[in-house]
């Protein structure tokens, strides 16, 4: 018996097929370009920003003077304080209560403090002397609270705050069951506490600023 041997199979060589004849090139030239202007404004605008703003405001708050809060002169003096909170509801109605030059900012006094106040309380207190909070020409031997507060040189009333952001935050909000917000005077009894338009302190207003 004998065996065939068939013959193999050879496969065709074929040449690699070579490249696209066409030459390439870039099809999106205008949107390179307009990118490219996109990018030279940015570096413009940042060097300018650098240049002539104060990259420190981005990490400290300041007050009505426009002092930096922790920084320079008032480097002891990190959190900002506002008088009145309920003067910060003005500016959620922006159609109508837009202030010149400085539409965004709370238009109540605002100074820099070493730290929150922990306690509540009002300018008729017996307590508040030992807590109020005022501007800087305010000297200690100045015990005329009444006239303090009436010039806008003290605060009406203090609010028990946490910090936030640099900023002294009434604290606690949530906890307070009462729509008019009371504090212990000096006798330990609680009283009304009102804010620097002589209205009872509302914690509904407070809770609604600081949830804006």
């Amino acid at each position: 018996m004998t065996t065939s041997i068939l013959p193999e199979k050879y496969i065709r060589y074929e040449p690699p097929k070579q490249g696209l004849e066409r030459k390439r090139s870039c099809t999106d030239m205008p949107c390179c370009f307009i990118f490219l202007i996109f990018i030279f404004c940015f570096i413009v605008l940042s060097i300018f920003a650098f240049k002539e703003g104060d990259p420190k405001q981005l990490l400290h708050p300041t007050d009505s003077q426009g002092n930096l809060c922790g920084s320079g002169n008032f480097l002891d003096r990190p959190y900002s304080y506002f008088f009145d909170w309920t003067q910060c509801i003005k500016i959620l109605n922006l159609g109508a209560n837009i202030l010149k030059g400085r539409p965004f900012v709370c238009p109540t006094t605002q100074v820099c403090v070493q730290q929150c106040p922990n306690i509540t309380t009002y300018h008729k207190f017996g307590n508040y002397y030992d807590n109020r909070i005022c501007t800087y020409d305010v000297n200690a031997t100045d015990h005329d609270n009444q006239q303090l507060v009436a010039t806008g040189k003290c605060a009406s009333y203090i609010i028990a705050s946490k910090p936030l952001f640099g900023r002294c935050v009434p604290s606690e909000i949530e906890s307070l069951t009462n729509t008019i917000i009371q504090a212990p005077d000096a006798n330990g009894i609680n009283q009304t506490v009102f804010d620097s338009n002589g209205q009872p302190l509302n914690s509904t207003k407070l809770e609604q600023v600081i949830i804006v």
